[in-house]
């Protein structure tokens, strides 16, 4: 898809991020990816939707929860027999409104993971259940496909990509990358899921006022503006 947006602006907005804040590796900011629309949503969803990546956003040694319908043992079971590592823990519905029913022991699951999973079977309840520590850690459980078939796959999808959850406002954001990362592969990153992410979108581009990147601290630099951004034909992604 031929987007409306400039690679050499998003070149020298994420080269500005990058010179600007100091980037060692107990200050790896985040990169934040975010579109701003002309008119409100209808309504608000909190069901995570995934965005694509040319690279994973997440480090190597990134923790994972998955949260099941079915008992944890009998699913640890079979994810044994499959080529999935990564997953340390699996905490069921049943153990979420038991062992962790404390608003306190939900913060520190919360807290103990890089990343949480959830059996898209029982996404819809997870608000419900998880509360509000998971949702301001940016910590909401990521649906994927939990069966023999399709779980392998499923996981590798949901980890390689990023999320977004369209607010009932005008502003919706997806972590895009961090500056840990390199700066060809954060913009490769921009260039991939950008187009999802205005699918999203009611109206697409017509109902985008501007697109922005920006740290958690930072001014955020414009990517894109509804009556100003027009690069040429050869200058678009």
């Amino acid at each position: 898809m031929t987007l409306p947006v400039s690679k050499e602006q998003i070149e020298k907005a994420v080269s500005a991020l990058y010179t600007a804040y100091d980037n060692t590796p107990a200050n790896i900011a985040s990169l934040w990816l975010i579109v701003t629309t002309k008119k409100m949503a209808q309504g608000s969803s909190l069901k995570p939707r995934r965005l694509p990546l040319q690279h994973s956003i997440l480090p190597t040694t990134a923790s994972v929860c998955l949260i099941t319908k079915d008992p944890p043992e009998d699913t640890l079971a079979w994810i044994k027999d499959t080529s999935i590592t990564c997953i340390q823990k699996v905490v069921s519905v049943k153990c979420l409104c038991s062992t962790y029913k404390s608003f306190e022991s939900r913060r520190k699951l919360a807290s103990s993971f890089t990343v949480f999973l959830v059996d898209d079977r029982i996404t819809d309840i997870m608000p419900k259940l998880l509360g509000t520590s998971f949702f301001k850690k940016n910590k909401v459980p990521l649906p994927i496909k939990l069966s023999r078939g399709a779980l392998v796959p499923s996981v590798e999808r949901a980890l390689g990509s990023t999320f977004t959850r369209l607010s009932g406002g005008v502003t919706h954001a997806a972590k895009i990358g961090h500056l840990g990362m390199s700066q060809p592969n954060v913009i490769e990153n921009i260039i991939m899921a950008l187009p999802a992410f205005i699918d999203l979108i009611p109206r697409q581009w017509k109902n985008i006022q501007m697109v922005v990147l920006k740290t958690d601290k930072s001014p955020a630099l414009s990517l894109y503006c509804a009556g100003v951004s027009e690069p040429s034909p050869s200058n678009k992604v």
